[in-house]
């Protein structure tokens, strides 16, 4: 039986590399808690992988197949990815709409007195 993940929109590049380093940093976080007194190692492992799971398919697979025993715990890990989509994709129209060259910042309207 085939897994396929969800279906968010697509985001772009640059919001897919910060999800990716965003992700791999706290993977990197979590392993180091796994040795470390005062870092919580699985649950730092785990939102990494879910950060992950938004820009690759295989991770996304692989959690999907990790809790596959766990509904419960898969609906939280779903929940938390659709989350970080969200933010992400609510930064990336932010950043949009902040530049000088969008369309929403050249009304037409003549700049506020200061």
């Amino acid at each position: 039986m085939r897994i396929r993940s969800s279906k968010l929109p697509k985001l772009s590049l640059r919001m897919r590399v910060v999800a990716f380093v965003l992700g791999w940093g706290l993977v990197l976080v979590g392993v180091a808690g796994l040795a470390l007194p005062g870092i919580q190692g699985v649950l730092t492992l785990l939102a990494g992988t879910a950060v992950l799971s938004v820009v690759s398919e295989t991770v996304y697979r692989l959690l999907r197949w990790v809790f596959r025993r766990w509904p419960g715990g898969w609906k939280r890990v779903r929940g938390f990815r659709r989350r970080v989509h969200g933010w992400l994709h609510r930064k990336e129209y932010q950043e949009r709409a902040d530049s000088p060259n969008s369309p929403a910042s050249t009304s037409g309207d003549p700049p506020p007195d200061p």
